[in-house]
């Protein structure tokens, strides 16, 4: 999770691609690196009062605490992707692209998804299915 912070925190990502960049050598996450360094200062903190509090739900309490002493806090209780804040379509059309553009490419990528919003309904799943070949 450290790391999860730090990527996203130097906006270097945090999606399926960020990942991909790593696993392939493209993003340095070691020793040295700012990635590291950041997520070394990272402290996590297990709040059981939290899931008790808010049962099966996804809560964050965050405070980040600056080099000059000041701190910000923020508490999430209904984060994007949750039925109580769903995703926009354009962000559900864009972690779609992201999780597909690895394995498929941007064009192929787009045919899928625009055949999963306006496809034929009658059209044979063997067809469909070619779509996701890779």
């Amino acid at each position: 999770m450290p790391f999860q912070f730090a990527l996203s925190a130097l906006g270097k990502g945090n999606g399926f691609s960020t990942h991909h960049a790593y696993l392939a050598g493209q993003l340095d996450l070691g020793p040295g690196s700012d990635v590291a360094a950041l997520a070394q200062k990272v402290k996590i903190e297990v709040t059981p009062e939290l899931d008790t509090t808010y049962p099966g739900r996804w809560v964050g309490d965050i405070t980040v605490t600056y080099t000059d002493g000041t701190t910000e806090h923020l508490f999430i209780d209904n984060p994007t992707g949750t039925a109580e804040n769903p995703m926009s379509q354009h962000d559900l059309d864009a972690k779609f692209r992201d999780v597909t553009s690895a394995s498929l490419g941007t064009e192929r990528g787009n045919t899928l998804l625009h055949a999963i919003q306006h496809g034929d309904p009658d059209q044979p799943a063997s067809d469909f299915a070619s779509l996701l070949k890779v």
